[in-house]
């Protein structure tokens, strides 16, 4: 499937975010960005004064972000990781969640980052939505509350991919069109021209 068309299946739900994700059809850079903003999201969440995000995490999630920009190692990010560990076995509810995202974040596996941020990103929806509007209350009406957050969670998620896909997209065929256009400057790259223009067909 072309990257234009995953990300309008993507807004308009046609596709799900799983499958998007665990489809052989985004590169991994996407993937890890992706699931960085999903714990950034979680983190911004709105806990109350009982618990503030620490520092580590965002160095952690910076770093993750250096790292697939290939400015950082793996070595870094596994002293990111530790770091973040003691943040998570320090913390009690309702910042579990959060934190959760951002060690799952920072896999390197890309498809597991991915999923598995996005899923305690939508964790962290529902713990901020329970403290902060149900207090702790179970309802019917809580029931479909809660799930219409969970929705629009999930919908949030689903059009930040796509972003990340159109840019790409956009960024791949102005790359494109610019070695086009050096390729014509010379008639000894016919090749090159003709491979370029089937590229620039195959994503726009």
């Amino acid at each position: 499937m072309k990257h234009p068309m995953i990300a309008k299946r993507l807004r308009d739900e046609s596709l799900s975010l799983e499958d998007a994700i665990h489809s052989d059809w985004l590169p991994a850079g996407i993937l890890h960005l992706f699931a960085c903003d999903c714990a950034e999201r979680a983190l911004r969440f709105d806990y109350g004064e009982s618990w503030v995000p620490d520092i580590r995490c965002w160095d952690a999630l910076r770093t993750k972000r250096q790292w697939v920009e290939g400015k950082s190692t793996i070595a870094d990010l596994k002293r990111c990781i530790a770091h973040v560990e003691t943040v998570e076995e320090g913390t009690e509810w309702p910042g579990v969640p959060a934190v959760w995202a951002v060690l799952k974040a920072m896999e390197c596996d890309p498809k597991v980052a991915a999923n598995r941020s996005a899923v305690w990103g939508r964790y962290s929806a529902e713990e901020q939505l329970r403290l902060n509007v149900l207090d702790s209350t179970f309802s019917d009406s809580a029931a479909v509350w809660n799930a219409d957050v969970l929705t629009k969670e999930m919908y949030w998620q689903c059009c930040r991919l796509a972003g990340h896909i159109e840019r790409y997209v956009e960024k791949r065929r102005h790359l494109l069109a610019l070695l086009l256009w050096k390729a014509r400057q010379g008639p000894a790259l016919d090749w090159w021209e003709q491979e370029l223009e089937l590229s620039l067909f195959e994503y726009g």
